[in-house]
Order: C-alpha cells, then sequence, then structure tokens
C-alpha cells in the first residue's frame, strides 16, 4: 500500500557510507566560584587566612558591605566576591596571602580555559600604590606538579605606582592598568592534564591602599573527540 502524499526514493546500496559529521565543539565549565556563598575551610577552597578589620585591612569574601565605604569596586559576577587591602595590617598578619582551590578532574579535557574577573580601587587620594614588589598571580598545579603562572598582575617596577597586567608574569607590568571595573581576564592551559589545581596568590599588597579583587574565577574545558573512520557497505 502506497500512503498518499509520501515520497519513496531508492538508494542503491553501493553509496551507503558512514559520514563522519564533525560536531561543534563546545566548553565545559569543570570549576566556578563565584564567592555568593562561603566556600571556605576546603567546602571549595582553602584561604592562608580570613581576616577584616571592617574598613581597609583585609583578605576575605565580601559584597562590599563590611569593608571601608571608600574602598569601590564595580561590575562583579553577582554581589560577593573576593578582596584584599593591607594584608598585614591588624588582625591580617601576612603579606603573602593565597587562596587555593579544590582540585579537579580534567580527564578527557583537552583545551582548557581559565578565566577571571579582576579590579582595583583607586585610592581617595589619587595616588596609585603598589610597589616593585606587588604581585598578584592566579596560577596553576597540573596532576599535582609545580605551579605554573597563567594571568599576572603587577607594578611598574617602582614605588608607588599603577598596577596592570603582567602579561609574562615577570614581575613587571606590562599591559592595560587595572580598574575599578571588575575586567575579565583569561589564559590557556597547554597540555591535557587529568586533574588541575587552581591558585590565587597575593603577594606584598602589605600598605595602606595596595588593594585587589577578584570575582568568578573557573575552568572550562572541550572534550577530546574520539575519532571515528568512514567506511563504505558494498
Amino acid at each position: 500500500m502506497r500512503l498518499k502524499g509520501l515520497h519513496y526514493f531508492t538508494i542503491p546500496l553501493a553509496v551507503v557510507a558512514c559520514v563522519l559529521v564533525t560536531p561543534v565543539a563546545t566548553a565545559d565549565i569543570l570549576m566556578a566560584e563565584d564567592f555568593e556563598t562561603d566556600g571556605s575551610g576546603g567546602a571549595r577552597y582553602t584561604l592562608s587566612e580570613d581576616c577584616n578589620d571592617n574598613a581597609a585591612d583585609f583578605f576575605t569574601r565580601t559584597d562590599g558591605s563590611d569593608i571601608g565605604s571608600y574602598v569601590v569596586y564595580t561590575g562583579p559576577n553577582n554581589s560577593y566576591y573576593f578582596a584584599a587591602m593591607d594584608t598585614d595590617g591588624p588582625p591580617c598578619t601576612m603579606s603573602s596571602e593565597s587562596i587555593l582551590f579544590n582540585a579537579v578532574d580534567t580527564t578527557g579535557y583537552g583545551t582548557l580555559m581559565v578565566y577571571g574577573l579582576f579590579a582595583e580601587d583607586d585610592a581617595t587620594d589619587g595616588n596609585e600604590d603598589w610597589d616593585a614588589n606587588s604581585q598578584v598571580i592566579l596560577e596553576a598545579s597540573l596532576d599535582s606538579g609545580p605551579y605554573t603562572p597563567l594571568i599576572c598582575f603587577a607594578a611598574q617596577d617602582d614605588t608607588n605606582t599603577e598596577p596592570g597586567l603582567d602579561a609574562d608574569c615577570d614581575g613587571i607590568r606590562d599591559g592595560a592598568a587595572l580598574t575599578p571595573v571588575f575586567t575579565g581576564y583569561s589564559a590557556a592551559i597547554v597540555g591535557s592534564p587529568s586533574s588541575v589545581q587552581l591558585r590565587i596568590r597575593v603577594e606584598n599588597l602589605e600598605a595602606g591602599d595596595e588593594d585587589i579583587a577578584f570575582d568568578y574565577i573557573r575552568l572550562e574545558g572541550v572534550v577530546i573527540p574520539v575519532e571515528l573512520q568512514s567506511f563504505q557497505i558494498d
């Protein structure tokens, strides 16, 4: 019986073949930290210390309401972010601070990318305050190996200078200045490790008005495609 309106076509068996269709590669979010909830204590990350004098000495997760009103950042991913200023001023105690994110299983993924939003407050006196030894470094450990710097910020190799991108991570600013507006930065991870652990180090922001803020730190990866062979049925 033939159904009205349907048309049938006969395809010679010799030309039936498996056609390899290459799918469009899309990135999976393997890890994302936007600080909307407290993930410290190893829940999602571990802090060198969590401290805040509710003014201008802090290394803490915040929405801006519990630090000095004169410290202004705009455009976070949501409400909360992480910020640091004068990190050895009481109650803070360390000139070198860090936030260590939990390791991420990246088995089967290639083209790994790291992203983050970063900002720096403009001091009320109009001066820029980072020194030659001031640095902020987002780095990665692959398969529990040594850490490699990915996204770096530094001053201009002098005292009280404007911080900005340190593209080659040599400790000297060579890129655009940081601003109070959260701005996106990214870096690629070379290779296809089975695990990645991210860490942000805040080095020598230990004087008044030396600060940094960051948000929405994430790791994305593209699944390594499986090679398929085309064949023809005779």
